[in-house]
């Protein structure tokens, strides 16, 4: 579940992100994502749905610049953290 910015304008909607590996490409991923608008009205949703898909695809833009230890140390960090193996409050700062 995801509340978008502006708050005030109540627009929230159901995300579902994939990565899969490509069938066609060895190391090249696919993202799938589905969105569902769950409040707000039909106009704003896409305007700040349109927002905040841009900044993802920019979020996974700055991902493809990491080194790949860089990107096997956040892998890891995340394994943990859905794991259970790393304390929530402590998972934000370094």
């Amino acid at each position: 579940m995801v509340w978008l910015a502006p708050y005030d304008l109540g627009v929230s909607e159901r995300l579902v992100l994939r990565t899969e590996p490509s069938p066609d490409e060895a190391e090249v991923f696919v993202i799938r994502s589905i969105i569902a608008r769950e409040s707000g009205d039909e106009s704003s949703w896409i305007r700040v749905t349109r927002n905040f898909v841009n900044m993802l695809r920019k979020q996974y833009l700055l991902w493809r610049t990491f080194p790949i230890g860089l990107k096997a140390q956040y892998g890891q960090r995340g394994r943990d953290f859905l794991s259970g193996a790393v304390d929530e409050s402590a998972a934000g700062g370094e």
